[in-house]
């Protein structure tokens, strides 16, 4: 949140641009995109980009977003030749890459446009151009205050109607590195700050979004020599956030730090000197003191990620030096839980300053043009780039050799989607493939989604040399000739944060499962099934229902769902009684970590008391030394260890909780769902609610109860030739009916 700004009803309220309005009354020249002072250039001035056009240097008042107060901006305005469209030239406002970190930077009367190509091509396509290239405010060099560099990229539009006559109040926005964090926090701030105008569109390319991330990097010892650079730089935070620089600069570095804040004069020789120079053990925090003013500069000047005015676009490259992709993601997760219209790509192999802005113009074009713009929030599309190619493949060897002779087993990396947003990710996995001749068209396969092996990234089973138990049941597809693909899910084996018991994520997880077995091995069909257990069994149901749309290239046949976590928003009710069954005490725990993991603004300590508290992090331990002391802890625990503390801590689990339960559409194929009377973990009428809601939805489903039956204990001898069936074209039993 923006320091300054009330909150009401989980929205930030920007009431300190009525403040600003009111320090600046009585003064014209101090109203929000007044001119302090032009300069028009010449048709002969090398500046002017379009022969016949008009431009002109500026300065104009802007608003410090955390103060309120009026501060002077300044950029260029460019109005294209000809005669202006009816209703006046719509405008594109351009938010570059700072300079350098003096307030000098850049200097009104800059030697030329930044960057010129750019603003050509806008003219050209009947654009009047403002570019904001002034920053009064940065909490690092590198990293604005993205807050008011947003108002003043807002403020320089008005500069420009100022400037000159017939320009329209229709604008888009485009911005790249520290500019797209400008650009995006302008998108959220418009609609308060400037209702004299009206936002469009808004592209991001590679924003500087948060990078409070350069912290722990720094702490780690593994920033990119960019990253260092950028870290070393932070005389410019010395008078907004008083930090000790001292503890931030060594060596060489220090020697030279004041070349690493130039944009000009007799230091810019050294700036490359000092880059190569500059290395992540110069940037090592010594002290918590020292870390967490840094760290509160860095948040501060971080988008604000609220409701957006406009439909926005955010490109950006996975080979990024300067921002890791992972921060930017984690940016666009929030903005789509704040609401708005967002869409995104995150480009493979692009570095910064590789990201092709011109692409956007059409995108902008179409904003002008009245076209609605298509949001990635809490969607999946079948042309997700990349969902299910192989990003690594290796082999397994003493996997193999658990499996019958002749076969093939690799351990792969491969790309997926996250089901909340829609995000890219990569997933680990193993896939398999049998010996011998495949049939007319290829082994068939099966999906094998596995039951809850932790939270954390080394509770893969692609990480263990047995499958965590699996390869049994692995070498008996094979031998029944079928392909296998066996996912870890997100954030277990791959990156992380693991979203626990969404289904949707997982079940995205399994079907790019088997796009990355067939591109690892040959001669795999296109014809699939799956079977999962428990939370497996949740991630093939949810498989189910996205298969025919999100993956119609491949045929699927069916699934089947043993005791599956399909809908466990019961779970809280019980935590709220005081009823949790031995099995569900940890099985909370976990939810309520991973919970956090994606959600921080949950407070942990909501939810664990006692034993829970004191020994919270072996109960989520899958592996190593913590494992014991997780096994006499859980001896120990009760119910009320993990109750939420109040109703609105319960109340906030339960709600996301709900998100994810299934069902949440009609199935692509028919499942059989069994499950047992007496499941300790998950309810057998929780089962049953989520079965007649699916049946509601139309979907064929032979389902059964087991009397007597356990989470881990059913009778399974019918689920392999209901699956042989569904390959062989059979009708499907229906009990729905």
């Amino acid at each position: 949140m923006i320091a300054g700004m009330m909150v009401t009803g989980g929205c930030a309220v920007p009431s300190l641009f009525d403040h600003a309005r009111a320090t600046a009354s009585g003064a014209m020249v101090a109203e929000p995109g007044s001119i302090v002072a032009i300069d028009h250039l010449s048709d002969s001035d090398a500046r002017q980009p379009v022969p016949g056009g008009h431009g002109a240097l500026v300065h104009y008042r802007s608003t410090d977003a955390h103060t309120g107060k009026s501060r002077t901006a300044s950029g260029m305005v460019f109005v294209p030749p000809g005669v202006a469209p009816r209703g006046g030239w719509p405008v594109l406002a351009f938010a570059s890459a700072s300079p350098g970190t003096e307030t000098a930077c850049p200097a009104p009367t800059a030697p030329a446009v930044e960057p010129e190509p750019t603003v050509v091509q806008y003219l050209s396509h009947g654009y009047a151009v403002a570019v904001s290239t002034g920053s009064a405010a940065s909490a690092m060099p590198g990293v604005p205050d993205s807050a008011t560099a947003g108002l003043a990229l807002i403020d320089s539009v008005r500069a420009l109607r100022r400037a000159y006559p017939n320009v329209s109040t229709h604008w888009a926005a485009i911005g790249v590195a520290q500019g797209g964090a400008g650009v995006w926090d302008a998108d959220t701030l418009a609609h308060r700050y400037a209702p004299d105008l009206q936002l469009l569109g808004a592209v991001a390319l590679s924003p500087t979004a948060d990078m409070t991330g350069l912290v722990s990097r720094a702490q780690r010892g593994t920033l990119s020599n960019d990253q260092a650079r950028l870290v070393q730089q932070t005389q410019i935070a010395h008078g907004r956030h008083p930090l000790d620089l001292d503890t931030r600069r060594t060596d060489d570095v220090d020697q030279n730090r004041a070349a690493q804040s130039t944009c000009g004069g007799a230091s810019r020789p050294l700036i490359a000197d000092v880059a190569r120079m500059s290395g992540p053990l110069d940037v090592v925090e010594p002290t918590t003191a020292a870390v967490e003013p840094l760290r509160a500069s860095l948040a501060a000047a971080a988008v604000s990620a609220g409701p957006l005015s406009a439909p926005l676009s955010v490109v950006y490259g996975t080979d990024d030096t300067v921002v890791d992709p992972a921060w930017t993601t984690d940016v666009l997760r929030r903005e789509c839980a704040a609401g708005g219209t967002l869409t995104w790509q995150l480009e493979s192999g692009t570095g910064r300053t590789d990201t092709d802005h011109t692409r956007q113009i059409d995108w902008v074009t179409d904003r002008f043009g009245g076209r609605p713009a298509q949001s990635s929030c809490q969607t999946t599309s079948v042309d997700a780039e990349g969902a299910g190619a192989v990003v690594a493949a290796a082999p397994v060897p003493t996997v193999a050799s658990a499996l019958p002779p002749g076969s093939h087993a690799a351990r792969v990396l491969y790309r997926s989607t996250e089901g909340d947003t829609g995000l890219p990710t990569v997933v680990s996995g193993t896939v398999f493939s049998p010996a011998g001749t495949p049939p007319p068209g290829g082994w068939p396969v099966i999906a094998y989604g596995h039951g809850t092996t932790g939270i954390d990234t080394d509770c893969g089973l692609s990480g263990s040399p047995t499958l965590q138990g699996q390869a049994a049941l692995v070498s008996s597809f094979l031998s029944f000739g079928y392909a296998v693909s066996l996912p870890d899910y997100q954030g277990l084996g791959g990156p992380g944060p693991h979203p626990y018991l969404d289904a949707r994520t997982a079940g995205l997880n399994v079907i790019d499962s088997v796009r990355a077995l067939r591109a690892t091995f040959p001669d795999i069909s296109t014809r699939w099934g799956a079977l999962g257990h428990s939370q497996g069994g949740a991630a093939v149901w949810s498989a189910d229902e996205q298969a025919g749309t999100y993956a119609p290239e491949l045929a699927f046949v069916g699934a089947v769902a043993l005791a599956p976590a399909a809908s466990v928003t019961g779970i809280v009710d019980k935590s709220d009684r005081r009823t949790l069954t031995t099995d569900q005490i940890p099985a909370f725990a976990l939810i309520v970590t991973s919970l956090q993991r994606l959600h921080p603004e949950l407070d942990l300590d909501e939810y664990r008391h006692g034993v829970a508290a004191e020994h919270w992090s072996a109960i989520a331990a899958c592996a190593g030394p913590l494992l014991g002391e997780r096994a006499a802890a859980l001896a120990r625990i009760r119910s009320a260890d993990v109750a939420p503390d109040t109703a609105v801590a319960s109340d906030r689990v339960h709600r996301l909780l709900a998100r994810w339960a299934l069902p949440q559409r009609p199935a692509s194929a028919p499942m059989s769902v069994l499950y047992g009377s007496a499941d300790q973990l998950v309810d057998a009428g929780w089962t049953t609610n989520a079965l007649h809601r699916a049946c509601a939805m139309g979907d064929t489903i032979e389902f059964d109860e087991q009397a007597g039956g356990t989470h881990s204990d059913l009778d399974l001898t019918g689920q392999l030739p209901w699956l042989r069936d569904r390959f062989a074209g059979q009708p499907a039993p229906d009990n729905c009916r």
